[in-house]
């Protein structure tokens, strides 16, 4: 096999990678979404300081987001990591503000170091595999040029 066809099938793969991780996150935000509409009730009875109007709107947007992204990802998009990276930056300081200040439920209960080391090490991953040069040729890099086909 040819070094062209073993970067193209490697491109491939990660590409491919990066669809499915953006695609379950865009799942989970519509599930957000619908559980928001479906359960509001419930979410108003149980949690009073979070309006299952919020838990809709939030779910919406992050997965209209990741749409987006993934629309850039499959078109190789230059802005495809940024946005990618920038979803994954502002996701984690959104959850951060609900499990800070808007979930204060004596029925919430979670491990905050396992959360935030989970957290950490998550977006650490995603920012080595995004800044890998092999990853930035395959999306175009940071002068605007387009990668090459």
């Amino acid at each position: 096999m040819s070094d062209q066809k073993k970067a193209s099938a490697k491109a491939f793969w990660i590409v491919t990678a990066l669809v499915f991780l953006v695609l379950s996150f865009v799942l989970i935000q519509f599930s957000r979404l619908w559980m928001a509409f479906r359960l509001s009730d419930l979410i108003e009875s149980h949690y009073p300081t979070v309006s299952a109007g919020y838990l809709a709107i939030t779910g919406g947007l992050w997965a209209a987001a990741g749409l987006f992204v993934v629309w850039w990802l499959l078109r190789r998009h230059r802005f495809a990591l940024i946005s990618l990276a920038l979803i994954a930056v502002g996701y984690s300081l959104n959850y951060w503000v609900e499990q800070l200040w808007m979930a204060k439920s004596e029925l919430r209960s979670i491990n905050w170091t396992f959360s935030a080391g989970l957290n950490i090490l998550v977006l650490l991953f995603l920012f080595i595999i995004l800044s890998h040069p092999f990853v930035r040729n395959i999306f175009g890099d940071r002068n605007g040029r387009q990668p090459e086909n």
